[in-house]
Order: C-alpha cells, then sequence, then structure tokens
C-alpha cells in the first residue's frame, strides 16, 4: 500500500508510526497558493518534500474548505502551529515597536476594508462578475499588505500577519461576501470593528 503522507510541521507526529493517523493536506498546485501556505508556515520549515503536507491538526476545526478536482482542501493558509518552540518565531525588532506597526496597519486596513466595501455596492462601477474580477487585483486596499486568490466563483481577499492568516474576505459570484478573522466568520462591519480593537488592545 502506498506510504501515507507525513506532517511537514516539526514536532507534528501525524501520520509516523507512533502518531495518529489523521488528515493529511498536499501542497496547492498553484504557485500562488503554493507561495501562500509556504510563507504562513514558522521559519524553520525547510522545504517540504514531495511526501509532505500539512495535516488537518493545524486549521482551526471550522476552516473553510475548497474542492479541487476530487479532493477537498482548507481555502485558507495554515494557521494553527500548537507545537511550535517560542525559539523558532523571527523576533527582528523589540515587541513594543512591532505593536505600534501592527496597531497603524491595522487602523489603516480599517478604513481601507470600509472604502472599499462601500465600492463594492455602487452597481455602476461593477457591471457583471466578470468585471468585478478584473477590477479586484487593482483595489487600492489589495496593494497593501492583501493577497488576491480568484477562480470562476469566488475572489478570495487574504491578509496575513505574522506567519498567520489575520482575516479573508471572499466575494461569491453572487456577489455574496463571507469574511473570516482568524478563521472565525464575521460579518465585514464586524471585521473592520474588530481589527480595530485588535490594534489598541494588543
Amino acid at each position: 500500500s502506498a506510504m501515507p503522507m507525513k506532517c511537514c510541521l516539526p514536532k507534528c507526529t501525524s501520520n509516523y508510526k507512533s502518531g495518529e493517523k489523521v488528515t493529511v493536506y498536499s501542497f496547492p498546485k498553484d504557485k500562488e497558493d503554493y507561495s501562500m501556505w509556504i510563507r504562513a508556515l514558522p521559519p524553520n520549515v525547510k522545504s517540504p518534500s514531495k511526501y509532505m503536507g500539512i495535516c488537518q491538526k493545524h486549521w482551526p476545526t471550522n476552516a473553510p474548505m475548497l474542492k479541487v478536482k476530487r479532493f477537498m482542501r482548507p481555502m485558507d493558509p495554515p494557521s494553527v502551529f500548537p507545537n511550535l518552540p517560542t525559539g523558532s518565531l523571527r523576533l527582528t525588532e523589540p515587541k513594543h515597536s512591532r505593536d505600534v506597526q501592527r496597531r497603524g496597519i491595522l487602523l489603516n486596513q480599517r478604513a481601507q476594508i470600509a472604502d472599499e466595501m462601500d465600492s463594492f455596492n455602487e452597481t455602476d462601477r461593477i457591471h457583471s462578475w466578470s468585471s468585478f474580477v478584473e477590477k479586484s487585483a487593482t483595489l487600492d486596499f489589495v496593494a497593501n499588505e492583501w493577497i488576491v486568490q480568484r477562480d470562476e466563483s469566488c475572489v478570495r481577499f487574504v491578509l496575513l500577519w505574522e506567519l498567520r492568516v489575520e482575516c479573508s474576505i471572499s466575494v461569491m459570484s453572487d456577489f455574496s461576501v463571507i469574511a473570516n478573522r482568524h478563521n472565525t466568520p464575521v460579518s465585514v462591519s464586524e471585521l473592520s470593528t474588530a481589527r480595530a480593537t485588535a490594534g489598541v488592545t494588543t
């Protein structure tokens, strides 16, 4: 029988002989998605081999899923690293300056998200799903830290912060909007409020 795929995270024993058997997701074939997953991993994870993936333990239990061909995989990059040693985090500047920088980014993003979501409702600017998909990569806030993922039925805006998905906004082809903060579903207005609060209290 085929050798089960192993999890590439240090100290994670999923699918090793002595560890429990869980679902391990292979890395995305799409270069942009692959790059997002790699960037979300701790810096002590080296280039994974083709026999390695990331097990389900590294996503919240309610993480949104995406069907790729015949298989399901998480929509967003991994964000749960319970066995991560503290020494493996990149600490390149004092905590205070990181917090000040983060607060500035969060407040700026809050204003930009609100402005851009207002513009989504201006039907004279968005005539069809295809025109929205075309414009999605040129929205003002996208150029400032956000990553855009597009397929036939969804445009997803993802913000990564310090190796984890801070929040994501998915716009479906019927123009319904799904917002997540730390992989927890929220409304767009709650997302703006929560991000401002996080910047003040962190």
